[in-house]
């Protein structure tokens, strides 16, 4: 239980954190790419995170961060942010 309240608690307020700045920075700020970075952003809500874990998985075993928390944490937030935004 502690280990899901960890985990699940990290990856909500980093992905809110994240995604508060970004979307803080795409309504305030004006800077080139601005139209082709948000869509980039907001397109990544559609592909499924089956599509990922493969290479999630091959890099996760080259950078040693299977079976961490916060290898856990960071898949967590990568799914998160484009909803947070």
């Amino acid at each position: 239980m502690l280990n899901t309240l960890f985990v699940a608690g990290s990856a909500a307020t980093c992905a809110t954190l994240f995604g508060a700045m970004s979307a803080y920075g795409f309504s305030r700020l004006s800077f080139a790419g601005k139209p082709f970075l948000y869509t980039a952003l907001i397109s990544t809500i559609a592909i499924p995170p089956m599509v990922a874990l493969g290479p999630i998985f091959l890099a996760y075993n080259q950078l040693g961060l299977l079976d961490t928390h916060i290898g856990l944490i960071l898949v967590f937030m990568s799914e998160a942010i484009p909803l947070a935004f």
